[in-house]
């Protein structure tokens, strides 16, 4: 699959693929139908058309590069503090837009969300003495790839998303709700602050262990409501507190990196205490603690020009 990097994305002549492909176009064509105002910052769909019988492909609107290039290519050095607080505005836009329309993205991560326009200007890095990092000229983003996105009638029990963007609930194998993409947006502002994912995991294990480590300990109810319904992770137990235990040894390199994690508060400098709030929102364990993408729009971070 190409992202819409040139404005078209060509899937495999494969039946299954294409009938995704048609329906993901339906749906973004629904999106449109509700969003004449283009005010939710999803990708626009131009068109779609078979090419060669085999192929299907869907035409969009030209963008640039998704925020995982852009942070690539500038050597993972994060983005100033204004950029996050645009980027992290729309993204809650649309997150609010979806809700709104009963869909869950499931995919919200670095890679799908693309940048109107990379380009931008040098300057001193505020938070990382000696370097620099890319002052966005047009800091305005789309979130793309909707062939994962699930009305809440549709709402299955299977994992969802990309590894390192899933949130506890998910891990767990509990029920899951539009929620989890409030989770993902949180990672992937903490990545763009500091310029490394919170949680680039190989297994749920890890991912558990890592969780703990960041955000403290997962709620009782809800690991013991996962061990009761039989979703744990492998090796992954219940303690006579309430407490998740892991039982198998990690490797080396995924215990020298639990090892080395910071807890989230840890991770924002004093002087961004708005932001640090925020994340704390976005990352709550518990989704019913987590703040909803209207209730995060109204937060002072977003309602004012940061501090770099």
């Amino acid at each position: 699959m190409l992202l819409p990097q040139n404005g078209r994305l060509s899937l495999r002549g494969v039946p299954r693929y294409k009938e995704h492909a048609h329906a993901e176009a339906e749906l973004l064509r629904e999106i449109l139908r509700c969003d004449p105002g283009r005010q939710s910052f999803c990708v626009k769909l131009l068109g779609e058309f078979t090419h060669a019988v085999a192929h299907c492909c869907l035409v969009f609107e030209l963008l640039d590069i998704s925020l995982s290039d852009f942070m690539r290519d500038t050597d993972d050095r994060g983005l100033l503090l204004r950029d996050i607080r645009t980027i992290g505005s729309q993204m809650l836009q649309c997150l609010h837009f979806l809700s709104a329309m009963g869909l869950t993205h499931t995919d919200i991560k670095c890679r799908n969300a693309m940048l109107k326009d990379s380009r931008g200007d040098m300057v001193p890095h505020p938070r990382k003495d000696g370097q620099e990092l890319k002052r966005l000229r047009r800091c305005e983003i789309r979130v793309i790839d909707f062939g994962g996105a699930v009305l809440k009638k549709e709402r299955h029990s299977r994992h969802i998303g990309t590894r390192q963007y899933r949130s506890p609930e998910v891990v767990l194998g509990l029920a899951w709700d539009e929620k989890t993409d409030v989770w993902s947006l949180g990672c992937i502002l903490l990545t763009l602050y500091t310029g490394q994912r919170p949680f680039p995991v190989q297994s749920s294990l890890q991912h558990l262990a890592l969780m703990q480590r960041v955000i403290g300990n997962l709620p009782k109810d809800m690991v013991k409501l996962a061990a009761a319904g039989g979703s744990l992770p492998e090796d992954v137990v219940v303690d006579s507190r309430g407490g998740l235990q892991i039982q198998r040894k990690l490797s080396d390199e995924a215990q020298e990196l639990l090892n080395l994690a910071q807890p989230l508060e840890q991770r924002v400098l004093p002087q961004h205490g708005s932001f640090l709030k925020l994340l704390e929102g976005l990352l709550a364990a518990q989704p019913e603690k987590r703040l909803s993408a209207a209730e995060a729009l109204k937060q002072d971070f977003l309602s004012s020009e940061p501090v770099e």
